[in-house]
């Protein structure tokens, strides 16, 4: 029986682009938009545009990875919170700072706060550094890939006989984890067991170092 830190001792890369909501459609799109938008002339209504259009950029991001790790095969409440709050669970970067730009996002369109450009600046600049945060396990996802075992660590013990090398099936957006060895399945779990965020979270963070 293995444990999720099993996989700590395995290099992992990623083999696929995650899909998206809409085709052809990407963050790279609307935070250009953002950011042409914040060029321009230094009024009001370019700032807002900013905002808003990098808000979409953060979104499509969120919405497309919380889908590739099994996000609709849970029930939870179907908002930008709650997808990050799966995310952070999942492994995937989800600090405090992007939940209170979420905040001054929803007094721009809700609250009719117009934004000032030194706001619309920070809220481009962190929109971006998620963006970038984000961009391995966007492009390079573990949907089904080798693994080879890093055994020339000092820290390895030879006694545990870990196999050297294991295929990982993490098939997007179905909920689904499984490792196996010459056909032998080691680990097979599912969204709904509350291994599964544990078994994921190192999984992605094997796959970014």
């Amino acid at each position: 029986m293995y444990s999720p830190k099993f996989l700590e001792w395995y290099y992992i890369t990623g083999n696929k682009q995650i899909e998206y909501p809409v085709e052809h459609i990407w963050e790279s799109t609307y935070l250009e938009f953002a950011k042409s938008d914040f060029d321009q002339e230094k009024c009001d209504r370019n700032f807002v545009n900013a905002v808003s259009n990098a808000k979409k950029a953060l979104h499509l991001r969120v919405e497309a990875l919380a889908t590739a790790f099994g996000w609709n095969h849970i029930k939870k409440r179907d908002n930008f919170p709650s997808k990050l709050d799966f995310l952070g669970q999942c492994g995937i970067a989800a600090p405090n700072i992007i939940r209170r730009i979420n905040k001054f996002r929803n007094t721009v369109e809700h609250d009719y706060h117009l934004p000032s450009e030194i706001e619309a600046e920070e809220y481009l600049d962190i929109v971006e550094l998620y963006l970038m945060a984000t961009n391995k396990i966007t492009s390079e996802f573990p949907d089904g890939c080798d693994a080879q075992l890093m055994s020339i660590l000092d820290e390895y013990n030879e006694e545990w006989n870990y196999p050297s090398e294991i295929d990982i099936y993490f098939p997007e957006a179905q909920g689904v984890f499984k490792i196996t060895h010459k056909d032998k399945e080691l680990v097979k779990i599912d969204i709904h067991n509350s291994d599964y965020f544990n078994w994921v979270s190192i999984l992605v963070r094997q796959t970014e170092a």
